[in-house]
C-alpha cells in the first residue's frame, strides 16, 4: 500500500514574482493540485493525506471549490480517499468543502475537528494502515495539540500508525499550534506528518519516529527556495517505510551570488552574470518551467562601476530563456568592489590599514563574528549602509519598488561600500597606482 503525503497546498493562490512571464507560466496551487491527483492515480496510492492549508483562507472558498471538486472526484473514481487536517488557514473552509463532496458520495474526510483527536483506519486487501489526526479549531492555537492526545488513542491499534497535525515545530511561543519534537518522538508511531512550515523537512533520527513537513507542492514565494514537490510512502504489512520526495513545483525560487572577480570590463561582466544564470537552470527537476532569481554580483574586478548597470540591466530586461526554462530576475544587488591589495594593506598602520582590515572582517563569512577588536568600526559601517535603504530595485508584477535591505544583505553591502570607500581614499591620495584581476600595487 502506498500514501501520497502532502501539505499547505494554499489552493486560491499562485506563484509570485512571475512579472512577464506569468501568462506563459502556471503556477498556480490549483494546477499543482490537478498534478497531485495525476500522481496519485499514477502510483495507484491509497490516500492523499493533507497535513492542512488545503485551502489558503475562507475568502478563497470560490476559487478553491472547482478544482477541489475535479480532482477529488477523479480520485474517488480510482478509489483512492482524501483525508485531511485543517490549519491556520483552512480551519472552516476545508471542513465545509469536504461535507458538500461527502454529500456527493466523494471519498473525503476531515480528522479531529472541534480539536479531538480523531483514528480512521485504511484496508487495502490484507495490509491496513491507520492515521490519528487534530484539526484547528480556530486561526489561532496557543497549546500543543499532544497535550490533549489519549494514550489509549496512541495504542489502540496493531496497524502502523501516522500522525497528523498542522503546526509550528519548536516554537513554543508560536501562536500556531506550538509542536514539542521530544513529544512527538516519544509517541509509538511510525511516522508525523505535519504542516504549517512551507519548505520541505524529513527528521529520520534512527529508533523515534520520523518528522515530516512535505512543504508547499507549489512554490509560491520568493522565500521559499530550493525544489518543492510532495512525498511517497510504503506501508509493507507492519512496517512503514521512510517518505520519498518527488518535485512538483513548475516554479523554483533562487538565491544566486554571481561571482565577477577578475573581470575586466562591462562586456566580461554580462558575460560572467548571464553563464551564472544559465548554470542555476541546468540541473532542474523536468517539472520546473521558471526560475525566479533573487541575486547579487559579487566579487572584485576593475570593472566594479560597471556592476549597477548590469544589474538594472538584468533586473529590467525580459526573462531570459534557459534550457527549458524561463529565468527571471526579480531582485538584484551590486556588491562589487574595486581589486585591492588588501592582506598588504591591512599590515600598516593608519586609517587605510585600519579600514583594510575592516573590510577583511565584513567579508568573512556571515556566520563567523567579526573579530572584537574591528566591532566598533564595523558597526559603524553598518550603521551607514542601514540608513541608506534605497540600494536598488526588486520587480513586483510589473512594476520596480524600492528595494529595502534585510539583515542578511547589510553585511555583504557593508563589506562593498568599505572596500569602495577605501579603493576612493587610495586613488585620490595617488597611493594606488595600478589595479589588475588580482592584486591592487600600492607606494
Amino acid at each position: 500500500m502506498k500514501l501520497l503525503l502532502t501539505g499547505d497546498i494554499h489552493l486560491g493562490r499562485a506563484s509570485s514574482g512571475l512579472g512577464q512571464a506569468s501568462p506563459r507560466i502556471d503556477g498556480t496551487a490549483a494546477s499543482a493540485w490537478q498534478r497531485i491527483v495525476d500522481l496519485a492515480i499514477r502510483h495507484r496510492v491509497a490516500a492523499v493525506v493533507v497535513s492542512g492549508d488545503l485551502v489558503d483562507a475562507g475568502n478563497r472558498y470560490f476559487e478553491a471549490s472547482t478544482p477541489l471538486e475535479r480532482g477529488v472526484r477523479r480520485l474517488s473514481e480510482g478509489q483512492i480517499e482524501v483525508i485531511a487536517v485543517t490549519g491556520n488557514h483552512d480551519h472552516r473552509t476545508t471542513s465545509d468543502l469536504f461535507a458538500r463532496l461527502a454529500a456527493k458520495g466523494l471519498m473525503v474526510r476531515v480528522l479531529g475537528g472541534g480539536r479531538k483527536w480523531q483514528a480512521h483506519e485504511i484496508e487495502r486487501g490484507d495490509e491496513r494502515l491507520r492515521l490519528v489526526g487534530w484539526s484547528f479549531g480556530s486561526e489561532v492555537e496557543r497549546t500543543d495539540p499532544l497535550e490533549t492526545l489519549a494514550e489509549s488513542l496512541l495504542r489502540g491499534s496493531a496497524a502502523p500508525t501516522i500522525g497528523v497535525v498542522h503546526g509550528d515545530l519548536d516554537n513554543p511561543s508560536s501562536r500556531y499550534a506550538p509542536l514539542s519534537r521530544r513529544r512527538l518522538q516519544g509517541t509509538p508511531l511510525s511516522g508525523w506528518l505535519l504542516g504549517h512550515i512551507h519548505a520541505r523537512q524529513l527528521d529520520t533520527t534512527a529508533g523515534v519516529p520520523w518528522i515530516l513537513y512535505p512543504g508547499s507542492p507549489q512554490a509560491l514565494d520568493p522565500g521559499e527556495p530550493g525544489d518543492h514537490g510532495v512525498w511517497l510512502v510504503e506501508i509493507d504489512g507492519e512496517r512503514i517505510g521512510q517518505p520519498s520526495f518527488v518535485p512538483l513545483s513548475t516554479v523554483l525560487y533562487a538565491s544566486l551570488d554571481l561571482a565577477v572577480d577578475g573581470v575586466s570590463d562591462v562586456d566580461g561582466m554580462r558575460v560572467a552574470a548571464d553563464r551564472g544564470l544559465h548554470e542555476v537552470a541546468s540541473e532542474l527537476p523536468e517539472c520546473v518551467k521558471a526560475v525566479v532569481v533573487d541575486g547579487a554580483l559579487t566579487g572584485a574586478s576593475d570593472a566594479w562601476s560597471s556592476a549597477r548597470e548590469v544589474c538594472a540591466e538584468l533586473l529590467r530586461g525580459d526573462p531570459l530563456l534557459g534550457p527549458g526554462v524561463e529565468i527571471i530576475v526579480r531582485k538584484m544587488l551590486d556588491r562589487v568592489g574595486p581589486c585591492l591589495p588588501l592582506e598588504s594593506l591591512a599590515e600598516g598602520s593608519g586609517i587605510a590599514s585600519a579600514l583594510a582590515r575592516a573590510v577583511r572582517a565584513l567579508e568573512r563569512p556571515v556566520d563567523l563574528p567579526v573579530p572584537a577588536e574591528f566591532a566598533p568600526l564595523v558597526e559603524k559601517i553598518m550603521a551607514q549602509v542601514r540608513a541608506r535603504p534605497l540600494h536598488g530595485q526588486v520587480r513586483v508584477g510589473e512594476e520596480f519598488r524600492p528595494l529595502q535591505l534585510t539583515e542578511a544583505d547589510a553585511r555583504p553591502m557593508a563589506a562593498t561600500a568599505a572596500r569602495r570607500l577605501l579603493g576612493a581614499m587610495l586613488r585620490d591620495s595617488g597611493h594606488l597606482v595600478v589595479t589588475s584581476n588580482a592584486q591592487g600595487v600600492v607606494r
